[in-house]
């Protein structure tokens, strides 16, 4: 079979680059050929700075070592030209996360697969892999190492003119890259054009560190995105998994939460974090707290056949195995609690028995734990659901 690798630029091509809340815009066009779906990369370079100076190794700044540069994606549009939109994937950095938490531990972050994402082991190897570099090719690895006689993170800002920033190349947590069957591909006599429409996250939903200050910034540039496609060939059904994201406030004791969305979802999954350290530039934006001294969360629902089912889940540990199998329902990704624990993280969640049309009824669920007014906590409810293309 015959793979043709496609590169595509940004619909509004910037010189200097992208930074927060912009959107960047991609058209696949692909006539006569099928997409194969998981294939689709974003790739580009990031300037980082830990105030209004270029990030010259001296200032303590980086990515959540295990989101790296997806953090840098705050949501994606889906519209395919014969269909319509079929995805709006939000908050996808905290997404990002709960999946590589529950399925890596952090020396996988050295794996190929991750380092292209300029993910790594831990905050003080982020920090250097934030860095600008100097190449290799022109003695940047003798600059930079005092082993050498160089003067380390110092001789980056002497030789700034030879800089140049980190690059990144990142597999979107998006329908298009979750496939969900035998079949990947995805035929253009069917699609048409597809627009994928990133927009970037708030600068302190990126970065954080001791030095970051509240003007801390990325510029994106150079933005491509990656694909592949083989010859189109008979069609055949394409299911892929699509999430959706709502989020909530608990800022007492008991405090109920009612939820109703534009699919039909098969498992739901929550991840906390306390409100006062969202969007802050010393607290990593995606980090997946617990809510203090849980005593249980009930999740009530009606199903199928509209017989109302009640979920109460007593204690913290089998709070969280209902989350894994949540994460886990109809994907090909293990969640373990053993790397959850390891990765300080915690999930809620519950596997819906039948999948459950939200269109029409709303999920209720409520906890029951010691957070309040002045300890607010936020809640992330990921909804899952299955798409037939």
């Amino acid at each position: 079979m015959e793979y043709r690798y496609h590169v595509v630029e940004c619909e509004n091509i910037k010189n200097s680059g992208y930074k927060e809340y912009e959107n960047c815009d991609f058209n696949l066009n692909f006539p006569g050929r099928s997409l194969v779906c998981g294939s689709i990369r974003l790739e580009g370079q990031v300037e980082i700075k830990a105030n209004a100076d270029v990030n010259d190794g001296t200032k303590s700044v980086c990515f959540d070592h295990m989101v790296g540069a997806n953090a840098l994606i705050s949501s994606c549009v889906t519209t395919v030209q014969n269909m319509g939109v079929i995805e709006n994937a939000t908050e996808l950095p905290r997404f990002n996360k709960m999946i590589t938490v529950g399925t890596n531990s952090r020396d996988d972050m050295n794996e190929a697969r991750h380092v292209c994402e300029m993910r790594s082991c831990d905050d003080k190897v982020s920090e250097k892999v934030c860095m600008p570099r100097i190449p290799s090719d022109i003695g940047g690895a003798v600059r930079l190492d005092p082993a050498h006689g160089g003067s380390g993170q110092g001789d980056l800002a002497e030789n700034a003119s030879l800089a140049v920033d980190p690059d990144f190349s990142i597999k979107p947590l998006i329908a298009l890259n979750s496939v969900a069957g035998a079949n990947s591909l995805l035929g253009y006599s069917k699609s048409g054009e597809i627009k994928l429409s990133f927009n970037l996250a708030r600068n302190l939903e990126v970065l954080y560190g001791k030095d970051a200050a509240s003007n801390a910034s990325y510029v994106v540039k150079n933005l491509e995105v990656c694909y592949t496609t083989v010859p189109e060939a008979a069609a055949a059904p394409l299911n892929l998994r699509s999430t959706m994201c709502l989020k909530t406030s608990i800022n007492s004791r008991l405090s109920n939460h009612s939820a109703r969305v534009p699919v039909v979802a098969d498992s739901m999954s929550i991840s906390f974090i306390k409100a006062d350290r969202e969007v802050s530039a010393h607290f990593q934006n995606t980090a997946l707290e617990i809510v203090p001294n849980i005593n249980s969360i009930k999740y009530m629902i009606n199903d199928s056949t509209s017989s109302y089912i009640s979920y109460e889940l007593k204690n913290r540990l089998e709070i969280l195995d209902y989350g894994i199998k949540s994460l886990s329902m109809g994907s090909h990704h293990a969640i373990r609690g053993d790397l959850l624990a390891a990765n300080k993280s915690f999930i809620a969640g519950l596997a819906f028995d039948t999948p459950l049309d939200l269109t029409k009824q709303k999920v209720n669920w409520q906890i029951d734990s010691e957070a309040s007014s002045s300890e607010t906590y936020l809640a992330y409810q990921y909804f899952h659901s299955l798409l037939q293309l």
